[in-house]
């Protein structure tokens, strides 16, 4: 996954909530992933005191002492990452990295179709950009566009459709920031079961893939390219 990815022009920051383990993220920093993406605070705290360069949390960590203990994470671990979908979430980060002397990096996750966190593509996604660009204590780095349900439509021509059709909202979002004047560096998403799709469409420049790890019976069941099986064209 790491070669394929690098080959593609993209980073790969792979999930960890498929084996929550230290050694195995090294492994994959070691053949050449950015950093980690983890889904708690409990997972961020493990890989940081292990070690792992950067972190980026892709759930918001809302409320003082969720907040309170990521700060302690930044204080050694500069290079993290948290994502946001509300401007008073973006108030207590700010007034949080305000009283401790620090600068946070945020990404704004962007609701991509699942309708449980993030915010809507376009006007109220470069609302909440411009309230970020405003604070002195965060640092706008760019977008999460995670297209979860498309990693799990079964054949390879609906699951491509499905994926183009969603990272479309990213991209007409990435497009309207950009023609508002906010820099969009780091644009982040996509997953195992559509590793080879988003990598060709080149929306996002970096992939958040994690099962590809282990692997399950879910990826042999919604099959590859061609119907081939995902990875490779031997799975046991």
């Amino acid at each position: 996954m790491a070669s394929y990815v690098r080959n593609h022009g993209m980073n790969l920051r792979p999930h960890a909530k498929s084996h929550k383990c230290p050694t195995i993220a090294r492994r994959q920093i070691e053949a050449g992933a950015v950093g980690l993406s983890v889904a708690t605070l409990n997972e961020a705290e493990v890989m940081a005191e292990a070690g792992i360069p950067g972190i980026l949390v892709t759930s918001e960590l809302v409320g003082a002492p969720k907040i309170e203990r990521l700060l302690k994470i930044t204080k050694r671990h500069p290079d993290m990452m948290v994502v946001v979908d509300n401007a008073a979430h973006v108030r207590q980060l700010s007034q949080a990295a305000e009283a401790t002397r620090q600068k946070l990096n945020v990404l704004i996750e962007v609701d991509m179709g699942n309708h449980k966190t993030g915010t809507a593509p376009g006007g109220p996604t470069l609302e909440l950009a411009q309230v970020i660009c405003k604070t002195s204590n965060l640092s706008f780095v760019g977008l999460q566009t995670y297209a979860g349900l498309a990693c799990h439509v079964i054949g390879f021509e609906k699951r491509k459709a499905f994926a183009e059709d969603a990272l479309a909202k990213s991209f007409e979002t990435q497009e309207l920031l950009k023609k508002n004047g906010i820099e969009v560096s780091l644009v982040s998403g996509g997953g195992t079961g559509t590793y080879d799709i988003e990598s060709e469409l080149h929306i996002i420049n970096e992939l958040q893939a994690g099962s590809y790890v282990f692997m399950d019976l879910d990826y042999r069941r919604i099959g590859g390219r061609e119907g081939r099986f995902l990875m490779t064209s031997d799975a046991r």
